[in-house]
């Protein structure tokens, strides 16, 4: 009887035991990123990357490892990426911004923003959601930055 219990016992243990959850590993932000695909929601709205428009990857996310960063577009002239309304996704000479930043598992902050970093095809992203007011509307932007 006691061996039935003790059994018993042992087998309800394994059984109620959880294996623990393996975290993804966490991916270091530090080092330069430039911008790939910008969407906005409602439907409609802009929805381009930088296949289409490879000046846009000349707006270029730097996270420094003193816990700054700067977001700066680099290109030499301006990158349109649609004609009506007439959207730019840089223009030389505009102002850099800069602050501080931080980093708590896979998700960064800086600014008023904070993203996600992933990996997918041996490409690191980082994914970036916001949300603004402007004309009447309020829209979701959505930015990919590539890691180089």
């Amino acid at each position: 009887m006691k061996k039935i219990i003790l059994l018993v016992a042992v087998a309800l243990l394994f059984i109620t035991c959880k294996k623990d959850q393996k975290l993804p590993p966490v991916i270091d932000a530090t080092g330069t990123w430039t911008l790939y695909s910008w969407k906005e929601t409602p439907a409609g709205a802009l929805d381009v990357n930088a296949d289409q428009f490879p000046c846009m990857s000349n707006n270029v996310l730097t996270f420094n490892k003193d816990q700054t960063f700067t977001r700066n577009y680099i290109g030499k002239d301006t990158c349109f990426v649609a004609s009506s309304p007439i959207t730019w996704m840089g223009m030389p000479g505009q102002a850099s911004l800069t602050g501080s930043w931080h980093q708590d598992g896979n998700t960064v902050y800086w600014y008023s923003s904070h993203g996600t970093i992933s990996t997918s095809n041996g490409k690191t992203f980082l994914t970036s959601i916001d949300t603004v007011n402007g004309a009447g509307n309020r829209y979701t932007i959505t930015t990919v930055d590539v890691k180089k």
